[in-house]
Parts: C-alpha cells; structure tokens; sequence
C-alpha cells in the first residue's frame, strides 16, 4: 500500500522553516507493499528508523519491503527518491550453515502513488528497499525471550525474523537517516517423521537398548526443509508394562504423563535424530533391571509406551507438538544359567521396535546377551545367590 507518512508528522514536518528565505522544509514520502504495515513517521531532522514486516517466503526478487522520497509537502514535488548508500547484504543475519536468510535489494527505483496526507495520489519515484527470504530453516535473528518478532503472515505468534540495516540519504544534505529493517516468515514445522533401525547400544556391552534414527519429514509444500538446529522432545501420554521396569529418565511410570529427553536435530536437510528403547530403560540399572525380570517374570514381559513428539526451533520461546505419535516396544525373555557360576550368570534376548502409530508395525529388532552378577554390584544392587541356583531380588531390583 501506497501511504504518505503520518498527518501529525507532516504537520510538524512543514512547521520547520530549513532557510533564511523562508521555505518550506520538504518531507519524506513512504510507501509499503499492498500487505503491509505503514512505515512510521519521520521528522525531517530524524537520524534513524525502524521498520518492521511480515512476508512469505520464497518469493522471487524484487520483494519490494519499503520505499522512501523526499517531496515538497506545499506543491507535492517531487525532490528526489534519494539513496540507500549502504549494502545491507553484510549486516544481515541470521547466517546458518554459510546459508544467509535472504537476500536484500537497495539499488532500485520504483514508481507509486501516495496514500493520505496533503499530496494523496500523486506519483512519485522511490528508493526502494527489497528483500527476499529465500533460506529453507527457522533460524531468527531474534532472541525470543527477549526480543517481540513482527506480526507473522498468517497470525502465527513464532516469526523467523531476519535483520538487516541500511542508511538512506538525500543528495541536498536534508536527509540522512539510518534504517534498521526487520523482516519476518511463518515458521515451518515437521509433518510427521519416518523411523530407521540403527543398531544395539547399551551399558557394561550388554547391548540392552535398541537404537532408533527418526527422520523429520517437511510439508510437501516445502519438500527440502532443513530442520537442524532444532531441538526435538517427547512426551509420553501412556505405556503398557509386565516388567515393572523402573528408570530413572525416560520411560514414566503408572499413568504418569511427563516430557522425555530432548533430542537435538542434526545431519539435514530434513534432520535427523536417534531414540532409544529396551526393557530395561536407558540409566545404568538397565542390566540389572533385565536380570530382575528373569526371576520375576520366567515367562518374559514386555513393555509398551505411546510417545507424542515436539519440536523446538531457534524463534520458539517452548515446545510446540507436531503430527508425530510414535510407539515404542521392548520385550524381554531370559533364563538362569545354573553352571559352575552356581547360577550368577543370566542370558536374555531383547526386542526392541519403533514406528509412527500411522505405519504398519515393522518387525521388532531382537538381540541376545549374557549377564553376569559383577554388573549389578558395581553399581551396588543386591543379588543374592541360594543353593538352588536361583536369585533373590529385592521386589524391585532398579530401586
């Protein structure tokens, strides 16, 4: 939208008198883009400015943001559009992996007419500034606990903000003002993720927990969206458990609904990260928490957990849950071995599996370990052996 600047402005603007000869001191002109907002008002004697907008992505260049002339408010002449004498590519930020958000245009003219004010619907030449968010990620220029970002696009409260300075001059000496710009998009969230085994993991080489690699998947829309950078969380709203497993930062008990662990987003485009699942949990009782379940539960048991997953970009003040609910499976089943070790020695076979609730269920993963006494006393478990070569746990080992 074509605007000239604020009538309190101008009034103020046209009280000055710049010469002995009594003239009229000329005001500056500005114009936005049909969508946004009106630049604010400037006094003649202004040394800076800001000037915030909300844009869509992608669009091609030239991206017209704002535009700048100096007229004469009394006969509605044109002076002249004026100069952005500084590249304000340089001080643009954010920059992610050597990727700048956009790019800005300072060099161009471009004619339009007035809105408001004395001198409505007249036509002028302006300095125009240009800026198009061309980067595929949600970094910000902003710090958002701190800083307020510009009105999104489509009234999303989380803005990837880029930031970029400039300084527009006139060639009469009126005016030389510098420009802090800051420029807006909506922020992209992941639709869902795609899960990949990617092998055992676990303590004292047990290899008790089975390791997941989680894919974000971005819109269709926006196919080559990089999510790294990011940070991922889950929430779990609820399990099935014959193990009476007990950990001590990842799995919930009971109906207890509670954030897991954050799992930062690397290796994109799209992003990648790893979670983890077994019987036995994920802290240093899980060997012992295994061995319990021999005794406990002869015939095995299994555990079920349904996880919601949240994401958390750079302009985000918290989480914000996207359209990833993923089920986690673990089984375990176990035998003493009664040997010349008088029965402190155990072997396991695991399953783990993960998947997205809207796939079919894959094929768990499963593995086979030994476990020996040593594992639970080193991290002072009590484990007693009996002379029927069985063990006697407390009722929950993991305690």
């Amino acid at each position: 939208m074509l605007y000239l600047r604020a009538t309190v402005a101008l009034v103020a603007a046209m009280t000055f008198s710049s010469t002995a000869l009594g003239q009229t001191r000329p005001a500056i002109a500005v114009f936005t883009a049909p969508s946004g907002p009106r630049a604010p008002a400037l006094v003649p004697d202004a040394t800076s400015a800001s000037f915030d907008k909300s844009i869509a992505r992608y669009m091609p260049p030239p991206n017209f943001i704002l535009g700048i002339a100096e007229i004469n408010l009394i006969t509605c002449g044109e002076i002249e559009p004026g100069k952005w004498i500084t590249d304000p590519n340089p001080t643009l930020k954010p920059k992610f992996k050597g990727t700048p958000a956009g790019t800005v245009g300072f060099e161009r003219i471009q004619s339009g007419k007035a809105q408001g004010g004395p001198c409505d619907g007249h036509t002028y030449d302006f300095a125009a500034i240009d800026f198009s968010w061309s980067a595929e990620y949600n970094q910000t220029a902003l710090d958002p606990t701190k800083d307020s970002p510009p009105p999104c696009k489509n009234t999303n409260p989380v803005c990837p903000t880029a930031v970029f300075m400039s300084e527009w001059t006139t060639k009469d000496g009126m005016f030389d003002i510098k420009y802090t710009f800051r420029v807006s998009v909506d922020v992209v969230r992941p639709s869902g993720e795609t899960t990949k085994w990617q092998g055992w993991s676990g303590w004292f080489g047990g290899g008790l927990v089975g390791m997941w690699e989680a894919t974000l998947k971005p819109p269709t829309s926006d196919k080559d969206f990089d999510f790294t950078g990011e940070t991922t969380r889950e929430r779990f709203s609820g399990k099935r458990d014959s193990c009476k497993v007990k950990t001590t930062n990842n799995i919930p008990l009971g109906n207890i609904v509670s954030h897991g662990k954050s799992f930062p987003v690397v290796d994109g485009p799209p992003g990648k990260y790893v979670d983890g699942v077994s019987t036995g949990g994920d802290d240093p009782q899980s060997a012992c928490s295994v061995l319990c379940n021999f005794v406990t539960h002869p015939a095995g048991c299994f555990l079920t957990v349904q996880q919601q997953m949240s994401i958390k970009s750079p302009a985000d003040m918290d989480f914000v849950e996207y359209p990833a609910v993923n089920i986690l499976e673990a089984t375990s089943l176990g035998s003493i071995i009664n040997d010349f070790l008088r029965g402190t020695r155990g072997k396991a076979t695991v399953t783990s599996n993960r998947y997205p609730i809207s796939e079919p269920r894959p094929t768990p993963q499963s593995h086979e370990s030994d476990l020996s006494l040593s594992n639970c006393t080193s991290i002072n478990i009590p484990i007693t052996p009996t002379t029927s070569r069985k063990f006697i746990f407390p009722e929950d080992c993991s305690k």
